[in-house]
């Protein structure tokens, strides 16, 4: 995976594409948080490491702020990368149980929206996922609870649960308040 692999994917108008940055199993620090240099010509200019993850989400961060330079017709080459088609529609992937690398990723990607799975059945922290992911403006965040709604026994009133949950997140991070 590199540039090349997700350039193709943004030539497509009112599409986006969600890069698989970090997951939400247990394992996944295995490999997806190997101290890489963050450099992508692997100069040993700076010694200091970053997680393979951010490595990741950096180069999308990259390619999307390229797109919207390069793309003089989209409506996002007004300023700056907002939510709306995603930084030129790249996404990023960061599992909701871990709440250090969601930190980690929003700092490096500011802009870029964050789909993050492991809410619910998998154990993620609603409320911890938000506070770590979200834009200071409460956006930029898709948090899939598919089980943890589907399962419940009164799946209409588990989802308006969880809706209130995140928007009284939301809400907090908007006002600069500690959750």
């Amino acid at each position: 995976m590199g540039r090349d692999a997700i350039q193709p994917f943004l030539s497509y108008r009112n599409k986006g594409t969600f890069v698989l940055v970090k997951t939400s199993n247990k394992s996944s620090n295995e490999l997806q948080a190997l101290p890489v240099l963050p450099d992508a010509t692997g100069s040993a200019d700076s010694m200091s490491t970053v997680p393979l993850y951010v490595q990741v989400a950096a180069l999308c961060n990259n390619v999307a702020r390229e797109f919207v330079q390069e793309d003089t017709s989209s409506p996002l080459t007004s300023g700056t990368l907002r939510h709306n088609a995603a930084g030129g529609g790249v996404g990023l992937v960061v599992g909701a149980t871990d709440t250090e690398a969601l930190r980690q990723v929003r700092k490096a990607c500011p802009d870029l929206w964050i789909l993050a799975p492991g809410v619910g059945a998998q154990g993620g922290d609603l409320s911890a996922a938000l506070q770590a992911g979200l834009c200071k403006d409460g956006k930029g965040m898709i948090i899939p609870i598919s089980r943890g709604i589907s399962r419940a026994q009164d799946m209409g009133a588990q989802a308006n649960s969880y809706r209130e949950q995140i928007n009284a997140v939301r809400r907090q991070v908007v006002e600069g308040m500690e959750v």
